[in-house]
This record gives C-alpha cells, structure tokens and sequence, in this order.
C-alpha cells in the first residue's frame, strides 16, 4: 500500500503546480492511503515552502543608452564646430556609427538574457527544493522511515506491475542512477563496482586460459601451420569480452602510431592466461619454436620464458622433437598410403676451425639430404614392378635407330610454334598499348603436354652421414631411405610398386652403377633396379645449357666484334663475370641467365622488328597502327632470317670474301638463346612437353660442344627410354617430372631445385650450431626444416613485420634494353654486311646441331649403350647371357664435362622467386647458444 500511496503521490505532482502540490499531499483522500510515521528529519522543523513569483510571460523591455548632454563649447572653437555641424556625415562614418549601436544593442541584449537564465536558473532550483521536499513528506505520510526503505521495498516488490516499473526504470535510466551516485560518492560507487566486476573478470580469465590450452587432439604440427593471431583474438573477445575490453580502454591512444594494440592486447592475453594455468601456453608453444629457430641465445631465452612470453627452453627443444617425431611418423606412414618417389642430393659443409690441434682441424663434412614427394596422379601399387625390364647387363643397352639420335620433324615445328609466340610477346610487353589491343589475338602460350595443375606435398627425410658421391655411398643412401628411414620390406615394396629416384646427373649416374652392380642378386629390396627408376634433375640441365650457351657465344675479351655477349655485358657496365670455353672458373648462373634472356634476347628481338617491319623506325610502325596478321608475318621473318641455324647455313656457303661472320654469330646466338628461353618458361609453366622438345635439341649440341658428354649421353638415354617405356609408366614419369609447392599457375619448380634448397637450409642449420654441432641435431632438424621455415615467415607476417633482407624485386631492364637495342642498330649486327671490320679477328661460333649431329658417324658413337661384344677375360658376377665384362674403362679426358660436379651457390637458388632466401641470415644464427642438445 505505501508504493502504491506513492505513486499517486508521484503523480498528483506532475499533475499540480508546485503551489498547490503540499496541499495535495494533505488531502483527505491521501491520508486515508497512509499512516503516520516518524519524521523523515527528527527534531527539525520544515518550513513551509513560498510560492515563487512566476516570471511575466510578455516580451522584455529593451532600454538604449541615453547619450550623456555635452557641455557649453568654448568661444575659441565654436565657429569651427558650426563649420563641422554644417558639413554632412560621409558614408563610412554612417556605417561605422550604425556598427556601434548594433555591438551597444547586442551587449545590452546578452545582458538581459544572462540575467533571464540565472533568475529561470534561481527559479528552475527552488522548484527542485520544492519537490524534494513534498517527495520526502510524501515518503513520510506513506510510512517509509528512510529513503532506502522504499528503495528496498520498491525492488524487492514481488508485485507484476511495481516489477515491471522497476525494470522499466533500471532499463531506461538504470546508468542515469549510477552516475548521480558516482558524481556524489565516487568511493562508494568504485568500491561496489570492483566488488562486482572482479569475480566477472576471474571468471573470464578462467574461461581464457581453457580457450588458449593447445588442442591436445591436434598434432604440434597442425597446429602450427593453424596458429593465427587474428582467430586468437576473436575468440578471446567472444570468451572475455570485459576483459579485452578493459585492456583496450588501457592500451588504446587516439596517436596513430606503429604498434598495433590489437597485437598487444592479444600477447597479454595470452601470458596472463599463463600466469593462471601454465598449460594454457599456445601461444608461448608457438613462440618457443620461433625464438629456437631464430637462434635465440639460452639465457635471452630464460627471460623471455620467465616473463610469460615463452616457454622455456627444455619445452621448446622437447617440442621440437616431437615435431621431427612426427614428421618421420608422417613419413612412413605415406608411403605406406601413397605412391611416393624419392629424391636425394650430395650434401659437402666445410669446417674451419679458429685454432688448430691433431683432433681439430679444418676438414670437409660430407653427408645427405633426401626427400619424399608423393606422386601426383598415380595410386599405391598402380606401377607395379613388372614394367620395368629386368637389368642384365652392366651398361644400359639401348635398340635405337638413326632417327633417334636427332629431334623429329614434329618436335621441330613445336618448338619453332614456341619460338614465334615468344617473340610476338616480347613485341607486346615492350610496347603496352599493342599489347593491351592485340592480347585476345595473341592467347596464351602453346602446349605440348602440360601436368594438371595441383600442389605437390614434399616430405624431408632426416639428414644422413653419408657421402653419396661414391658407389658404397649411394647404395648406403638407398639403404638408409628405404628400409631404415621408410621402413619398407620386399612385400611392402612390392605393394608399392616402382619407385621413382630424382637427383642431379652425379647422382643419377651412381644410382645406375649401383643397380647394375646388383642386378644378380636375389633379395628384391636389394636388387635395385627391379624397383628403382632414375629421374633426370631439370634444374642441372638448365645450369649446363645456360653455361653451355654462354660460353659458345662469349666471344674473345677485348675483341673487337660487339656482337659477343661479352662485348654487350661489357657496354651495360655489368660486372665482369667468366666466360668462354677456355675459361678456368665456371660463369655464375643467375648473371649469366639474366644477361642473355632478360637482356640480348629482348633487344636482339626488338631490332629485328625495325629491321623488317618496314619502316623508318619501330615506334613509327607501332604508331602507325598494324594489324595483328603484320604483326604475325614480320615475326615470322624474325625467327626466319634471325633466330634460323638454316639461315646460317645459307650464309655459309657464299664465297668466304661475300661472308658476314658477326651477322652468323649473331644469328646463332639468337637461336641457342631462344631455345634456352624455351626450356625455362615451359618449366615454369608445367610444360613437360616442351622441355622434352628442348631436351632433344640440348642432346645433339651439347655433344657438339665436345664438353659435356655425360649430360648428352643422359639426355640420349632419357629421350629413348621414353619412347619404348609403356605408356602407363612414361605418363607417371613425366606427370611428376616437376613439382608445384603452392598448386598456383606458372609456380612449377625442379625436382632436384627443391633438393637444393633443403640442402641449403641444411647447411645453413648445421653451420650455426658452431662447436656443438653434430649430425644428430641435423638429422632431427632437416625433417622439420620447412616446418621451422614456415614458423618464422607466419609469426612475423602475425607481427607484421616484413623481411629485413635482400629484396627480391627485379630493377627494371627497360633501360639496358633499349640501350642495347640501339647498340645493335648503330653497329648494323644483325644486317648483312660484306667486308665487315674486324671479321677477320673474331672467334667464330659453331652451329652446334651440326657438329653434335656428326658424333653419330663416328665408331665410338653411343658406345655405352651398345652391347660390348669383345672377348672377355675377366669377369665378375657376371649373369647368364652377359657377354660384357664388369671392368669399367677409365674414362677418357674429353669424356669430364665440364658442367658435372658444377656447385650451387646461394646466388643461383635466388633465381627461384618462390624462395625467400632473404632469410639466410636469420637462420644461419639458429641454436648458435642452443646448449644442452648432446642427448638429442
């Protein structure tokens, strides 16, 4: 009944003037809802309140200011004055007086209203008075004894409607209340609010260390490829959101500033969930593998770990383990699922010593690295192992015909295809807007035979002490890999099926020897070849056919013919590099490629479309807007007249005073760097069908340069076993040929280009271990070395914090380009000339397809892949119809290329864009402190 009496009480003085509202309150109708109480105030009088004077309501009277009354002028100056009365006021003195009684007006009017405000103010507070008193005497008439009892009472009501006025009251002005409280009693207020808010915070940090505990269902290295910052503080956010937002209100300024708070925000999310539960350390697993992979010294390490940020550094070298566990888990497990192919590489790490002694010395630290790829479009047991042709003799005897020692016709007409598209695309790019209009004309590429697209999943195998470049090392490797690393036995192998084993040419040709001094025996795992089947590294090819083309067309230093490519990298001031087949140091690779297909081809391309596009210049003919079937014919005439080893023939048979030699030379080198950019786009693109038809030149004129036997005897073996394989297992061999690590367009890579760059990861581990080094701590790290990698490219790309290292965009070569292009022009290199200065002098190059065609006639043509029908006198192990001896003849001089045992430098792996190797230096301080490792 008293909430009740209230709220009429409540209402009659919004009902009533303020006058009338005591009245009101004493009527007879009010106290029969009441009963009397004691006085709200004890022993204090309230006076009665007085009516206030109600302002008037009409306008208010606006009083101007009386101008003072001047004074009797003095004699002296009246006639002046008369003559100033008598004279009118100008225009501006106009104006200016009226802005004087406009500001006089304006401040009388600003006056008047602060005197209107204050007394409505004055008036506004004694009405408040007034209501606050009838308030509480309503209170008092209605039985309460204190202003909290009718607080409690109106609450605690269990009445429907007093309970939904209750809430309706807290839902609209519930904040309202709390701040009048806080403005009145700040402590008060602050002491109920973090007696409230404290166990809400403890309950969600409670809930944040269960939400930040690692997924024990998930394997470490799920979750390391899973681990996001972003995931993490959203689900922070929804798991804490008082929480996140209190430390947002803290850490957020309104300066923009270099550090995201949001990253902030989530790492002490993240150490004070570890603080209140040590398992919750998801991100400090995280962390612990960045800070080892980075080499973080082990008493940094301490700090970071007892500071929250990191677990310490026992748990990260456990965790590391079980990573490598799982990886080689991983491993075995794959081929025991999928159909797999292995690949291995040579892996020489040289070790100096500052301070010599008998047991320490510099000394050579050779090993292996190796790799398991899962064979794209090829199921487990699919290739059984009846598609390879037994091994009964030690060479591989080939049943060739004369045609298969040369390119065929179709092969020919392919890659010339090839060779115009390319051409007509330097042509575009060199000039946009031609090829902005003519791109749909243009298309896309040809393709002989393209591997569907798809990601290849590469799986390192733990680094071996075992130096692969002899015969004993190689079939140790093959041991280790395949019965101790993959656990695999006859029957396993057999349901397996054939076993793919890519590398360099090294390792390939010590694979061979290794099968064929097996072929006997009777145990299968042991008998190589009745599983194994070699796979030619491309990325060595590309290394030998870019050197072998350099060095054909390098001309003699300080010659005089500028058509050389050492002449052109001489005019671009481009560093001096080695070159030439006399040469004593092999030319870098990367120098080498740019210089010839980044740079002469595209001026050398260029020059020939002014020379027979037909007009007076070339930005005259593309300004004159040609057709797309002129473009395609001047191209035409291009390759014919410029890039044709035909053409050259041609040439060659004039009478030797008509003969051009530059303009030969020139053309040459046109058509050996043209098939060069052949090879190395096809491979980017997956276009093994086009390698192939590369390959099939590279086999005739690498026997034409008399200086690298090994890899054209490779190529002739390569090409020929494709032809006769059956289908099924040719298909395989060529689907898995290359590998695409990212599943993107024009993203396909080298087989032995991936070794490569494992064994440099390898070397750079192995060579920041520093004194405590040893293989143990390589094996176990190599299985888990792109895991590391990753790690460290995703927790600085969470950071964002970008690479501090080589940048890896190419300078612009517009510039070199048309440098060169002029250069060309001005000396007339590719028109002919007779009588020519300096013809003479120069070296001239050789048509390599002919000379590597005129092998064929010799009588030592292909011998090691002739049966060997001498008489023999000494045998061992030798098999029923083997009419060859095991005794392998020493190998004559002429038969060391030159290119075989070529090493690859950091250089060179940087021509892979996919790879930062920006990261070399972080990495090659990884474990550099790493003590305590022995028992690893």
């Amino acid at each position: 009944m008293r909430i009740w009496a209230l709220f009429t009480a409540f209402l009659l003085l919004e009902t009533f003037p303020e006058q009338q509202s005591i009245n009101a309150l004493s009527s007879p109708a009010m106290a029969n809802l009441t009963t009397p109480r004691q006085p709200l105030i004890p022993d204090r009088e309230t006076p009665s309140p007085q009516p206030v004077e109600q302002p008037s309501s009409g306008p208010n009277p606006v009083f101007l200011p009386t101008p003072k009354r001047r004074g009797r002028p003095s004699t002296s100056g009246r006639s002046k004055r008369r003559k100033a009365d008598d004279t009118e006021p100008t225009q501006e003195e106009i104006a200016a007086e009226s802005r004087l009684m406009q500001q006089k007006l304006a401040e009388a009017a600003a006056e008047k209203a602060a005197e209107d405000l204050k007394k409505a103010e004055k008036q506004a507070e004694e009405a408040r008075r007034i209501r606050i008193y009838a308030s509480l005497e309503a209170l008092k008439n209605a039985g309460c004894t204190s202003t909290y009892q009718f607080f409690e009472d109106f609450f605690a009501s269990t009445d429907r409607e007093i309970s939904r006025q209750a809430s309706r009251l807290m839902n609209d002005h519930g904040t309202d209340f709390l701040d009048l409280m806080h403005a009145k009693r700040p402590d008060i207020v602050e002491r109920w609010a973090l007696k409230t808010t404290l166990p809400i915070i403890a309950a969600e940090g409670r809930s944040l260390s269960d939400l930040l505990r690692p997924d024990s269902t998930q394997t470490y290295t799920s979750r390391l490829k899973t681990w996001s910052l972003e995931r993490m503080i959203a689900e922070a956010t929804v798991a804490a959101p008082n929480l996140c937002e209190l430390l947002m209100l803290m850490g957020m300024t309104s300066e923009v500033g270099r550090q995201d708070n949001k990253l902030v925000l989530v790492t002490v999310l993240c150490m004070l969930a570890q603080s209140q539960n040590e398992r919750a350390n998801e991100f400090q697993e995280i962390m612990g593998t960045y800070f080892l992979a980075c080499s973080t010294p082990r008493r940094q390490f301490d700090v970071l770990a007892h500071a929250g940020l990191t677990v310490s550094y026992s748990k990260a070298i456990n965790d590391l383990k079980g990573l490598s566990a799982e990886g080689l888990a991983r491993l075995r497990r794959m081929v025991q699922e999928k159909a797999c192919m292995i690949v291995w590489d040579n892996l020489n790490i040289a070790f100096k010593v500052s301070e010599q002694r008998h047991n320490s010395k510099d000394s050579f630290e050779n090993g292996t690295t190796g790799t398991l790829i899962l064979l794209y479009g090829v199921l487990r047991g699919e290739l059984e192992l009846e598609l390879l042709e037994p091994r009964i003799t030690r060479k591989p005897v080939i049943d060739f015909e004369p045609m298969d020692t040369l390119p065929s016709a179709e092969q020919i007409i392919q890659a010339r295809n090839s060779s115009l598209w390319h051409i007509r695309r330097i042509l575009l790019e060199w000039f946009p807007k031609l090829g902005a209009k003519f791109q749909k004309e243009h298309g896309d590429v040809p393709v002989v035979k393209a591997i569907p697209l798809h990601q290849t999943v590469q799986l390192p195998t733990p680094a071996m002490k075992i130096d692969e470049s002899s015969l004993d090392g190689t079939i140790d490797v093959i041991d280790t890999l395949i019965i101790r690393t993959l656990r695999l036995d006859n029957a396993g192998m057999r349901e397996h099926g054939v076993m793919f084993a890519g590398g360099d040419l090294l390792s390939l040709s010590l694979t061979d020897k290794a099968i064929a001094a097996r072929r006997e025996d009777t145990n299968l795992l042991d008998r190589y070849g009745s599983y194994l089947k070699g796979m030619l590294g491309l990325f060595h090819v590309k290394l030998s056919g870019t050197r072998g083309t350099l060095n054909e067309h390098w001309g003699e230093p300080n010659s005089k013919f500028p058509g050389s490519l050492w002449s052109q990298n001489a005019f671009l001031a481009r560093k001096a590099i080695p070159g030439g087949w006399k040469s004593k140091k092999l030319a870098p690779f990367r120098p080498s490629h740019e210089l010839m297909l980044n740079l002469s081809l595209p001026a050398h391309i260029l020059d020939g479309f002014r020379i027979y596009c037909g007009a007076e210049s070339l930005e005259a003919w593309v300004d004159s807007d040609p057709s797309w079937e002129s473009i395609v014919s001047v191209s035409e005439v291009v390759v014919q007249k410029l890039c044709s080893a035909s053409t050259v023939e041609e040439l060659r048979l004039k009478p030797e005073a008509e003969r051009d030699p530059q303009l030969e030379n020139t053309i040459l080198c046109n058509h050996d760097m043209l098939l060069l950019l052949l090879f190395t786009t096809s491979i980017k693109s997956g276009d093994v069908g086009t390698v192939l038809n590369i390959l099939a030149h590279w086999m005739v004129m690498f026997r034409g340069t008399g200086s690298m036997p090994k890899y054209a005897d490779a190529l002739f073996e390569l090409i020929n076993n494709l032809k006769r394989w059956p289908p099924q297992l040719r298909e395989a061999y060529l689907n898995n040929w290359l590998v695409n690590l990212t599943g993107k367009i024009k993203a396909f890579k080298e087989v032995d280009l991936l070794q490569e760059h494992q064994n440099f990861w390898a070397k750079v581990i192995y060579n920041a271990r520093g004194s405590n080094r040893s293989w143990e701590w390589l094996s176990m790290v190599t299985v888990v070395i792109f895991n590391l990698r990753d790690v460290m490219r995703n927790v600085q790309s969470q950071f964002k914090i970008p690479h501090h290292g080589v940048s890896h965009t190419s300078p612009q070569t517009a510039v070199d380009v048309a440098n060169l292009t002029a250069w060309l022009e001005a000396n007339s290199l590719q028109t002919y000339v007779i009588n020519r200065a300096g013809s003479d002098k120069i070296l001239r190059a050789r048509d390599l397809m002919v000379a590597g065609a005129a092998y064929a006639s010799t009588p030592s043509a292909f011998k090691n892949f002739r049966a060997d029908i001498r008489n023999v006198t000494y045998k061992t192990n030798a098999g029923a119809g083997d009419e060859e001896s095991d005794e392998e003849e020493p190998p004559a001089e002429q038969d060391l290329d030159v290119f075989r045992d070529a090493p690859i430098e950091q250089d060179d792996l940087m021509h892979d864009d996919e790879e930062f190797m920006d990261m070399a230096d972080e990495f090659l301080r990884m474990a550099e402190e790493a003590t305590g490792l022995e028992g690893i």
